[in-house]
């Protein structure tokens, strides 16, 4: 897998979202268990232990994503009510 010319490409490009909650859980239950320190991992293998930081990155941005989503759409929802009320006014303006 890792020997893949294409391999790092697709990590680069990965599309985080597709990242699922199950994911997180899964990953998370293997960190907890010690199946997956990134620390043990890389005195094995520099390339695993790389792989479990690309990891960990991932694990990261979803959980800042789970955050910032919302608020995205509540922008988006709050920039559309300032266009309708903005839109009104410029009627108004023109009686």
């Amino acid at each position: 897998m890792m020997g893949n010319s294409q391999f790092l490409r697709s990590l680069q490009e990965y599309d985080k979202s597709r990242i699922s909650k199950h994911m997180i859980s899964m990953c998370n239950r293997h960190i907890r268990e010690g199946k997956l320190e990134a620390a043990a991992v890389n005195s094995m293998s520099t390339a695993a232990g790389s792989l479990m930081k690309w990891v960990e990155a991932m694990i990261n941005y979803k959980k800042v994503a789970d955050d910032v989503d919302p608020l995205k759409a509540r922008v988006k929802s709050m920039e559309e009510q300032k266009e309708r009320a903005e839109e009104q006014l410029e009627e108004v303006r023109d009686k």
